[in-house]
């Protein structure tokens, strides 16, 4: 009997010493988060959060539904995260502060804490839209939304503390698997990629908790999609907007380039927007403010929005500087997840950045689910060689339509660009039905160089970077979609508007692509 107590309490202490574990784990290239047991709904801080959530929502509803409430919503759920720095990925970093009381020197020490997340959802109960969001607030305590989205369901839905917890603790989708192929590489001091923590409600943000009506899993019947939505086609845009910078870096240019870039995107009418090199900067923006991510949300006024930081730059004086990953959507964003892809951290061209990709699980009307895979990789060769491998396994976890997206640092002849083609292996490895959208339609255009065009001979059509140059010069951005029967391409260009040097919107041009559904008789 005794022996079967300690053993019950040794399981108990295991159990929990493993939470405490997960509780404070790595979120992304200089972050480990941990996570806030309870949360007071009448903390000054916690009601401030959630007052600045339900304005957005409310925002959010006179958009897209038409629907005005002077009501209160219902809170489903809210959780809190702590944002640490951390040098070394496993600890946190504590800053010394050196001190001279009463002639003697004494050291005081900080946590280097740079943030705080708030996730959180709500509904009204004269609506059927479900909103999650991502609140985070700096060290100046100001509020920025870092996501947003929103989705109808046929009936209320809540989510209990016990629930967020749980899904606090789970990494992501359990049926994606993403295998370590790193040590097989040979490639220095590797850190493996990771599958991220969840998001609190991104799961299954339909439990049932006291007071609740019952409610089905996710499933497309779910969707009230009214008919006007109704579409056969989808738009898709990658967008590398350069981050902060501007030319001769005065902060005048960036104003104006936001200005020009936000102007183009809206323009393009796209379904489905990933950008790359999106920024939070606690010294950047000017009248803008530090979050690239909510500059584009008020030039794309009714999109859904995820933004995944990638990597958070250390500072001695724990200014936060961010960049990482966003995907914006007209349609429903029902869940999201990122990996951390590996890192050799005796690779200068590695070891700085790390890299991410990021997940949308979309619903589109008549076309159904949809994986949009968003990615920036590394200026390492042998990274994005790692890396590239895997995002396909990351990708292979997923049934469906897949589009993978982004900028990936490298050209068309090269291996990892070849492996997402189809057209070599890696260890072995082939990707399965993923086609380089470009080529579908257009020839291999010729990277500029010694001897291809003859001073201003207009360069081939397809090369994407860089506009700060005289020429564009290489294809280095593209758009690789994995297709059903039902799906085809229908066209791809480049998203243009022309401008060079100072005037340039990115140093990047966008691709944009439109899938259409094939007809029965097509």
């Amino acid at each position: 009997m005794f022996i079967t107590y300690l053993r019950h309490n040794l399981i108990i202490y295991l159990l929990c010493s493993l939470f405490r574990v997960m509780q404070s784990s790595i979120l992304y290239g200089g972050i480990l988060g941990e996570h806030i047991d309870e949360v007071d709904h009448n903390h000054p801080d916690v009601a401030e959060v959630i007052h600045f959530a339900k304005e957005k929502a409310r925002k959010y509803e006179s958009l897209v539904a038409n629907n005005n409430f002077n009501s209160e919503p219902d809170i489903l759920g809210i959780h809190k995260e702590k944002l640490h720095y951390t040098v070394n990925g496993a600890t946190r970093y504590v800053k010394k502060e050196y001190l001279v009381e009463k002639g003697k020197q004494k050291i005081q020490t900080k946590r280097a804490i740079i943030g705080l997340n708030y996730r959180l959802g709500l509904s009204w109960s004269n609506s059927s839209y479900f909103h999650e969001l991502l609140i985070t607030k700096d060290r100046a305590h100001r509020l920025f939304i870092f996501q947003h989205t929103f989705y109808k369901t046929n009936s209320r839905i809540c989510i209990n503390s016990s629930s967020e917890i749980n899904e606090a603790s789970k990494t992501t989708d359990d049926h994606i698997t993403i295998i370590d192929q790193s040590s097989s590489l040979g490639d220095g001091h590797v850190v493996p990629s990771s599958k991220s923590f969840s998001s609190i409600l991104r799961k299954n943000p339909l439990s049932l908790g006291d007071g609740c009506h019952k409610s089905e899993s996710y499933s497309n019947s779910h969707w009230k999609v009214p008919s006007n939505e109704a579409q056969r086609q989808l738009q898709i845009l990658s967008y590398n907007i350069w981050n902060f910078n501007s030319f001769e870096n005065n902060p005048k240019y960036y104003v104006r380039r936001m200005n020009q870039l936000g102007t183009l995107v809206a323009g393009s009418q796209s379904d489905i927007i990933g950008f790359q090199e999106v920024r939070f900067d606690h010294l950047n923006g000017e009248e803008l403010g530090p979050a690239q991510v909510q500059h584009l949300a008020n030039y794309l006024p009714g999109y859904q929005f995820v933004y995944q930081p990638a990597v958070s730059y250390f500072s001695q004086d724990l200014v936060r500087v961010e960049e990482g990953l966003a995907i914006f959507s007209k349609h429903p964003i029902v869940a999201h997840d990122y990996i951390l892809l590996s890192r050799n951290l005796s690779d200068a061209d590695d070891s700085v950045h790390q890299r991410i990709c990021l997940r949308a699980e979309i619903i589109i009307p008549d076309i159904g689910v949809v994986h949009v895979f968003v990615t920036h990789l590394s200026l390492s060769p042998s990274a994005r060689f790692r890396s590239v491998l895997e995002i396909w396994n990351y990708m292979s976890g997923v049934k469906g339509p897949a589009i993978l997206l982004g900028d990936f640092n490298d050209e068309p002849h090269s291996k990892p660009i070849q492996f997402l083609s189809g057209k070599t292996d890696i260890n072995g490895v082939w990707t399965s039905e993923l086609k380089d959208a470009w080529r579908v339609f257009h020839k291999e255009p010729r990277p500029d160089g010694p001897g291809v065009y003859q001073g201003n001979e207009k360069r081939d059509d397809g090369l994407t970077f860089n506009r700060l140059d005289r020429h564009l010069r290489k294809r280095i951005d593209y758009i690789f979609v994995r297709l059903p029967k039902h799906l085809e391409i229908k066209d791809i260009s480049l998203l243009d508007d022309e401008q060079w040097n100072r005037k340039a919107s990115s140093d990047h041009v966008a691709v944009q692509a439109t899938i259409k559904e094939v007809s029965a008789g097509e």
